[in-house]
């Protein structure tokens, strides 16, 4: 699964030929929330009181906020766009990422470990893989993940972009 640097996230979403990757009525605003995040932490993660998914309402389908539960080491799912909603394959707000990708053991680490490293870095990071999608079919999507910070300056939430190419 390709994964960039956050150093790398800027070009990556300007550059034309991965630009062009991305959904064309989401590659515009992935641009500018990725603009936003850095201009309200001014490159560091900004507070989780700067999220406003009602202001996104073009990427609010393929959005969602997860949220670091630590007393069971594990993200919850806060708020979830009915695309994401659609391609995890039903109603997971308030559910834990273990529990919801419990049938396959080795994606849920790995998307774990997507998470745990985008809050390591405190960063925003991009992530391309396949998805099965019933029993045979394959779809690729692009994940963006981008870290934000609770009132005690932790970094407890990520801002999810999730959409088939």
């Amino acid at each position: 699964m390709p994964r960039t640097s956050p150093s790398e996230l800027p070009d990556l979403l300007d550059e034309p030929t991965i630009a062009a990757r991305l959904p064309a009525r989401y590659a515009t605003g992935m641009v500018a929330l990725y603009r936003q995040w850095h201009a309200l932490g001014g490159g560091q993660a900004p507070a989780r009181d700067a999220i406003d998914p009602l202001s996104m309402p073009r990427l609010l389908p393929v959005l969602a906020i997860m949220e670091l539960a630590p007393d069971v080491d594990d993200w919850r799912y806060a708020l979830v766009g009915e695309e994401v909603r659609q391609m995890i394959g039903g109603s997971v707000k308030g559910r834990l990422l273990g529990e919801v990708l419990a049938k396959d053991a080795e994606d849920a680490r790995r998307v774990r470990s997507l998470y745990d490293e985008t809050i390591r870095l405190g960063q925003p990071t991009i992530s391309f893989g396949r998805h099965t999608v019933g029993f045979k079919t394959h779809r690729e999507f692009a994940r963006l993940l981008f870290p934000y910070r609770d009132r005690s300056n932790a970094l407890t939430t990520l801002l999810l972009l999730l959409v088939y190419l």
